[in-house]
């Protein structure tokens, strides 16, 4: 794992001071990677101890702490571990308030000319990569409200969908 994290870092390195976007492709493509191994890691890691929940499920056995933070590990962990790391979300807001303001003051103009309508590109082009930034945030957020609520709400009567889902994902060899 050490070997990928040093390339990832190197590879940064290097698509910074080049600043071509082949570099940045590469590195989106070893990240992908890595990010299936480190989930495989998770994985093989806490197999034993989900294999054990599943088996306390089955049996309505009650399940301790530790057993729901696996549960929770492994339908959202993922969801739980990219929003405690992300800390541009309100930059983002900040930014698609500013354009919100640039394209109102379009939208009352009236008269584009020509000129208008280039920069009106560059702000779409702008906004187009900046919303599914802020899209990807909320969809994890909400997926995890989700699952606290339904865990919290409906733990005791739905254990079969939480068994099917952690079998599903045992056996699909992924624990995201």
């Amino acid at each position: 794992m050490n070997n990928f994290l040093h390339n990832i870092s190197e590879m940064i390195k290097k698509a910074q001071e080049s600043e071509y976007s082949e570099d940045y492709q590469r590195i989106s493509s070893l990240i992908h990677d890595v990010k299936t191994i480190i989930q495989e890691n998770i994985q093989n890691k806490t197999r034993a101890d989900i294999e054990a929940v599943i088996h306390k499920l089955e049996n309505n056995l009650r399940l301790t702490d530790s057993d729901i933070n696996y549960i929770r590990l492994w339908i959202i962990g993922d969801a739980i571990n990219y929003k405690r790391m992300e800390n541009n979300f309100d930059d983002w807001l900040s930014e698609l308030k500013r354009l919100e303001e640039v394209i109102t003051s379009y939208a009352e103009n009236g008269n584009l000319e020509m000129g208008d309508y280039y920069k009106l590109q560059g702000i779409m082009e702008d906004s187009a990569r900046l919303i599914p930034n802020i899209i990807n945030y909320l969809e994890k957020k909400e997926r995890i409200n989700n699952f606290e609520q339904y865990f919290r709400d409906n733990y005791e009567q739905n254990r079969k969908i939480i068994i099917d889902i952690l079998e599903t994902k045992l056996n699909a060899g992924l624990g995201q």
